[in-house]
């Protein structure tokens, strides 16, 4: 008797040791993997790059001041308003770590999301484990009686040592390594082994027990699994896009699985009972996320303020060669995720490749399951060459950056496919034995030993080349230069939060990259809340330039800063005098070489404007500028143009690539001013064949007249550059070198005269803000005749405007901006937003509740009564 508790303590130890060896071994080598490139906590480098640093870090930072009351959901300038703040979280920075950032100081974020890194790939080499060890794998390859057959404890051991070796592969696989910067991505890795499990619960209990008829079936045993229903709702919630491939990599499994219990008795009415509760078990999963699920749907199906993605069938057609898909086997592959080179990111040892092919001639495995196998893995290579297979994985919506995003589910296959080959070397261990060592196995168990230690260098070796990849690639950030946007931003954020918190402000300083999210201020531009890249079209069309993940500033003109609402904008110190010459801004704050100008008339979020607007039909066209004369004179009701374009002389160099030239191409322009007002430049849209190489990225704008010299980057789309003011009939002469070539150009002429009456006629009845945080917006206007109530807050279904507490229409100009008719008199105003689809969906999460207790302790009792009636006999 004591033997047997000793045995089973024993046990339950080397399972603990196994366990905790699953998460730290992958967290260390990530951990020296970092090290290896100077990245380390404290260490001048973090781990802030692509996504990590532009969008997934400042926007779980910035969830913490719209919980706390600091920052309203409006939060944005335009998109990210309501559904689509919900919709940003579920697509891009979901997940139970992402709330840790809001609980820690500024200057720490980047340690805490080191640690959160470490962590994440710890815990996807658990979850791994755990499906190994007691998932379908281990019993199905090894006898019951294998630990008693085995004559030493190395052996007892061994199909643990595999289990750990594939975890560790699995865990800090390249896509995992390359794809660390999309921290949900890491959540879907994590979950994806536990997914499995459930599984393979539901086909066990299944297929152990007798069937009974359909009808009684149907009515008597509804079962559900709490471990696929809680992993994949986690899942959806971590990243409801990837999960698609989540669910497709299931019903594959699933199909696996048929395969190995083909033969049981009574096969297809246990099929059937495993579907019926598979499917039970994902409804269910689902309904529990529906809060954030349904909201972030109808999100990404709206059509009238978005403009559509450009997906083709050459970004959708990832591996134009089959064949070199075998170089990302192997370690050292290159992690470039954005020029379109067709490779997906899918290594996970050397070790793996050689027992899955091992896996296709053992003679103990079944020719069914060999040809199974072999049918899964040519479908993830027809997967990767065939657009509409390739398209099917990510749910009909192509990825435009970052291929291959299914690619985890063909990492886990062919680990999977590994274990099952060392599950049954294990078996092939005892079966050689016969009670008796030999040399033979002593050299197996020596060769075993220096394959689990080379695996475990290998992807180590592999990791660190990723990140050094990485980092040539894309540039890791110094931590000077994140704790120089805390040191600098915060306070300027500060004082506007404190003066003038319901105004918006702009960032010419430098590329924002969301840095004013984490300060939770309302006014800074943030990215798209859809995967259509660049948001608003209209909002696009008047100059925001707002990307997917990051803000740029150019192109902001006093028209456009005056008409929406930028009351402050931040600058290099160093540029004021040009800044205060363009905008005509008095400077109210200066901090560690930037400032802060203000325009104290710009307008509020609401004003009256000419009912007559509402005739236009809706359209922009692409130039900007245009637009912004078309949008001053539609709201004002007259002719007002505040631009006036310039005939202009141009001449174009386009150079060779001698050492002279370096390659340059230049473009000279000519024009006489007509007065002395400001002179703007404008550049279209423009697209270059290839990605800007790091040196050769700049746009060199030279004035001669005054010897001032501005620098741009190449392909960031449209330019809106203040030239300066010049005498009336000057004539300037303007330079404009590069590396790649330029887009069309425009020379205009700035009437501030014409701005300001338009200014004056706009600013005669203005909303007076009151409040504006937590989905609603407050304030009242003196209304001097009937007129129209125009905001300049972009449309999203959801709104509600009620004047003097009583519901208004909202009428919507060019398909955009927020309307509403108003009579003459004083009123107050309240523009309500409730996220479509929350609702409804906070339903169907509490049914799902109430389904799965209800569920839950129904079988409970049925277990409890099943044993107190054993006990009677």
């Amino acid at each position: 008797m004591y033997s047997i508790a000793n045995s089973t303590n024993r046990k339950k130890i080397t399972l603990t040791i196994f366990l905790i060896l699953s998460f730290v071994i992958p967290s260390v080598i990530l951990i020296i993997a970092y090290a290896m490139n100077k990245i380390w906590l404290g260490s001048d480098k973090t781990v802030l790059i692509s996504d990590l640093r532009s969008l997934n870090f400042p926007l779980s930072a910035s969830l913490r001041h719209v919980l706390s009351g600091d920052a309203s959901i409006f939060y944005q300038t335009y998109s990210l308003l309501g559904s689509g703040n919900i919709s940003t979280y579920m697509s891009s920075y979901s997940g139970l770590f992402s709330w840790f950032m809001g609980m820690f100081p500024y200057k720490m974020l980047p340690d805490v999301l080191y640690v959160i890194e470490v962590v994440e790939t710890g815990l996807c080499g658990l979850t791994c484990f755990l499906y190994f060890r007691f998932g379908h794998i281990r019993p199905l390859f090894l006898n019951d009686n294998y630990e008693l057959r085995a004559n030493d404890r190395f052996l007892k051991i061994l199909p643990d040592i595999f289990a750990l070796v594939f975890s560790t592969l699995y865990a800090t696989c390249s896509y995992n390594m390359v794809y660390f910067v999309n921290m949900p991505w890491m959540n879907i890795t994590i979950s994806l082994p536990i997914v499995l499990l459930g599984i393979d619960k539901i086909i066990e209990s299944r297929f152990k027990k007798d069937t009974r008829g359909v009808k009684e079936f149907l009515f008597a045993d509804i079962k559900i699994d709490l471990i696929l229903i809680l992993s994949f709702a986690y899942s959806l919630y971590s990243c409801y896009y990837i999960t698609f491939a989540t669910g497709i990599f299931g019903l594959i499994y699933f199909a696996l699985r048929m395969v190995d219990v083909f033969k049981k008795e009574d096969f297809f009415k246990k099929l059937f009972g495993s579907v019926y509760e598979c499917g039970v078990s994902v409804i269910l999963g689902t309904g529990l996320v529906m809060p954030l699920l349904l909201p972030t749907l109808l999100s990404l199906n709206k059509s009238e303020v978005y403009l559509a993605g450009n997906a083709s069938l050459n970004n959708g057609l990832i591996l134009r060669n089959p064949l070199k898909l075998f170089s990302m086997l192997i370690p050292g592959a290159d992690a470039v995720i954005s020029d379109g080179n067709g490779l997906p990111f899918i290594y996970c040892g050397v070790i793996t490749l050689i027992l899955f092919l091992v896996f296709l001639f053992l003679p103990r495995v079944r020719v069914s399951q060999k040809i199974a196998t072999v049918m899964v893995f040519a479908f993830f290579i027809m997967s990767l060459s065939l657009f509409p297979l390739y398209e099917m994985w990510h749910g009909g919506r192509v990825p435009n950056w970052h291929p291959g995003r299914f690619t985890y589910t063909f990492a886990m296959f062919l680990v999977m496919v590994a274990f099952r080959t060392g599950c049954l070397i294990c078996e092939g261990f005892v079966k050689t034995q016969n009670g008796k060592s030999s040399r033979k196995d002593g050299l197996g168990r020596i060769l075993i030993s220096v394959m689990a230690l080379y695996a475990l260098a290998e992807t180590t070796i592999n990791a660190s080349n990723v990140f050094m990849r990485l980092n040539i690639n894309y540039g890791y950030e110094w931590k000077n230069i994140y704790e120089s946007i805390v040191e600098d931003i915060g306070p300027i954020s500060d004082y506007v939060i404190e003066n003038d918190p319901y105004s918006r402000m702009v960032n010419t300083h430098t590329y924002t990259q969301n840095d004013p999210a984490i300060f939770g201020y309302n006014g800074f531009e943030y990215f798209n809340s859809t995967f259509n890249q660049y948001g608003a079209g209209a909002f696009y069309k008047l100059g925001t330039k707002t990307h997917y993940n990051f803000a740029l500033d150019y192109g902001f003109t006093p028209a456009l800063m005056k008409l929406m609402g930028y009351k402050y904008i931040v600058y290099n110190k160093d540029n004021e005098e040009l800044i205060e010459s363009a905008y005509n801004v008095e400077s109210v704050f200066d901090h560690n070489g930037l400032g802060l100008g203000k325009l104290n008339d710009a307008l509020p979020l609401g004003f009256v404007v000419s009912e007559n607007c509402l005739d236009s039909d809706g359209k922009m066209e692409s130039n900007e500028i245009d637009n912004q004369n078309l949008i001053l004179s539609d709201l004002c009701g007259t002719g007002i143009q505040a631009f006036k374009e310039i005939n202009t002389t141009m001449t174009e160099n386009t150079s060779d690539d001698s050492e002279e030239s370096d390659g340059v191409y230049f473009t000279n322009l000519d024009f006489v001013t007509e007065s002395e007002n400001g002179i703007w430049f404008f550049m279209e849209d423009y697209e270059l064949d290839s990605i800007p190489e790091e040196d050769k990225k700049e746009v060199r704008i030279f004035v001669e007249n005054t010897g001032e010299e501005l620098v741009f980057e190449a392909g960031v789309s449209q330019y809106a550059v203040f030239l300066g003011k010049f005498d009336p009939k000057e004539n300037v002469k303007v330079e404009i070198s590069g590396y790649y070539p330029l887009g069309k150009m425009h020379i205009y002429e700035f009437d501030s005269n014409e701005l300001n009456k338009a200014m004056n006629i706009l600013g005669e009845d203005t909303l007076n803000v009151e409040y504006y945080k937590k989905g609603t917006l407050k304030g009242d206007i003196d209304v001097k005749k009937d007129g129209l109530l125009f905001f300049s807050i972009p449309y999203e279904n959801g709104y509600k405007l009620y004047i003097d507490g009583e519901k208004s229409d909202i009428t919507l100009y060019r398909g955009v901006f927020l309307c509403t008719n108003i009579t003459k008199g004083y009123h107050s105003i309240e523009l309500a937003f409730c996220v479509p689809g929350f609702f409804p969906g906070v339903f169907m999460c509490t049914i799902t509740i109430c389904i799965i207790t209800f569920l839950t302790v129904v079988r409970l009792q049925n277990k409890l009564m099943k044993n107190k009636t054993i006990g009677a006999f």
